[in-house]
C-alpha cells in the first residue's frame, strides 16, 4: 500500500473501535426478557445474528422468529437509549491497539468513522475515551438510507471528505461492512470477528490481526 496516495483511513466502529458485542448482547437480552420472550426463542434469536447487522434487521428477526409485532424504531430507541446510559456509567472498551493506531495514523492521514450504528452511541463512545477529535467526518445510521453491505456508507463518507476511493482505505471486523467498502471501490483490511472466517474475505479484502500490521503497511 505505500506506493498508492493515501489520503484517508476510515474506521468501522462495532468490534473496530470498540469491543461492543458484550455489552450489545446483554441490553439485547434485557428487552428481550422484558417482552417476554422465552429462552429458547431467545437462543434461536442470537444463533441467527451476526456482526454487522443493524438494529432494525435485529428486531426484524426477532418478529421473523416469535411471530410477534413490534415497532422496530421504538425498541431500537429503546435499546439505543439502555447503551447511552451504559458507556455513561461504564464506557465501551477500545478494541486492542486501536488508540496508539489511531494516534499513528492521524498524523498523515484524515480519518472517520463509517458505522450502521446510532449517532448518539458513537458520538458518546468516542467522546468518553477523548478520542472524538481525531475523526474529521463520522457516517452514522442517520446519514443513510441504505446500511451495510450496501455501499451507500462508505460512498457517503469518501463525499464528505472529498477523497476519493483509491486515495483511502478501510478497516472492518464483518463481512457486511467488508463488502460495503469493497463495493464502494475501497481497498479493506479486515480484522475478523469470531463469527467469521479467514476465507470469507479471500477475493475482496486483505485478512490481518492487528492494527499494528495495518500501519506498518501504510505509515
Amino acid at each position: 500500500m505505500k506506493e498508492v496516495a493515501l489520503q484517508a483511513i476510515l474506521f468501522d466502529f462495532d468490534g473496530t473501535v470498540v469491543e461492543s458485542e458484550r455489552v450489545y448482547g446483554e441490553v439485547f437480552n434485557q428487552w428481550m426478557w422484558k417482552q417476554k420472550i422465552s429462552f429458547a426463542l431467545q437462543d434461536r434469536i442470537n444463533a441467527a445474528l451476526v456482526p454487522g447487522l443493524t438494529w432494525e434487521d435485529c428486531f426484524r428477526v426477532v418478529i421473523d422468529l416469535t411471530k410477534k409485532k413490534f415497532d422496530v424504531t421504538k425498541a431500537r430507541d429503546e435499546v439505543t437509549k439502555q447503551i447511552e446510559q451504559y458507556i455513561l456509567d461504564v464506557g465501551l472498551p477500545l478494541k486492542q491497539g486501536v488508540r496508539a493506531a489511531i494516534e499513528q495514523l492521524s498524523t498523515q492521514y484524515q480519518l472517520a468513522i463509517v458505522s450502521s450504528s446510532p449517532a448518539k452511541v458513537i458520538e458518546r463512545a468516542l467522546r468518553h475515551h477523548q478520542i472524538d477529535h481525531y475523526f474529521s467526518v463520522c457516517t452514522t445510521r442517520e446519514d443513510i438510507t441504505y446500511p451495510k453491505p450496501h455501499p451507500e456508507p462508505y460512498v457517503h463518507t469518501l463525499q464528505a471528505m472529498r477523497v476519493k476511493p483509491e486515495e483511502a482505505i478501510a478497516i472492518e471486523d464483518s463481512l457486511p461492512g467488508a463488502q460495503s467498502a469493497a463495493a464502494a471501490g475501497i481497498f479493506v483490511y479486515v480484522w475478523p470477528d469470531k463469527y467469521f472466517k479467514p476465507e470469507q474475505f479471500a477475493n475482496f479484502a486483505k485478512v490481518v490481526y492487528s492494527f499494528d500490521e495495518i500501519v506498518r503497511e501504510v505509515i
